[in-house]
């Protein structure tokens, strides 16, 4: 695991798993290997120094300029880091496959999560995939 991978229990595979080892869902999401928690920081210094800079009286375009930095390496990251597969049910996360592999698995889905969820914390059968 890398310090901007995702965190969490993991395994390397070398193809797409039917069944989650941890909990046998096959409800999977793909998404790219790298923390929210980072992402998220980033967004933050860039509010906070856009809110300073607008405070201050700057125009337009410079109290946005950081809102634009943080566009910028959120697009690098999503574009450079490589892609995880990851259970819906126990948020298992798959690594080592390629993009041609995840082709068919859909991007993540707050629908699908919360039918998921929202059966499990109310006893109700879990969703057919």
């Amino acid at each position: 695991m890398s310090l901007l991978g995702l965190s969490g229990s993991a395994s390397q595979v070398s193809a797409v798993p039917a069944k989650c080892e941890s909990c046998a869902s096959s409800a999977f999401y793909k998404q790219p290997d790298f923390r929210r928690s980072i992402g998220v920081g980033v967004v933050t210094v860039a509010s906070l120094v856009s809110f300073v800079l607008m405070g201050m009286g700057f125009g337009w375009f410079t109290f946005m300029s950081p809102m634009l930095v943080a566009l910028v390496v959120d697009r690098y990251f999503a574009h450079t880091r490589k892609l995880a597969l990851v259970c819906y049910n126990c948020s298992h996360i798959y690594r080592g496959l390629s993009e041609a592999q995840l082709e068919n698995i859909e991007a993540f889905d707050l629908e699908h999560y919360d039918r998921i969820h929202y059966a499990a914390r109310t006893g109700q059968a879990s969703p057919e995939d």
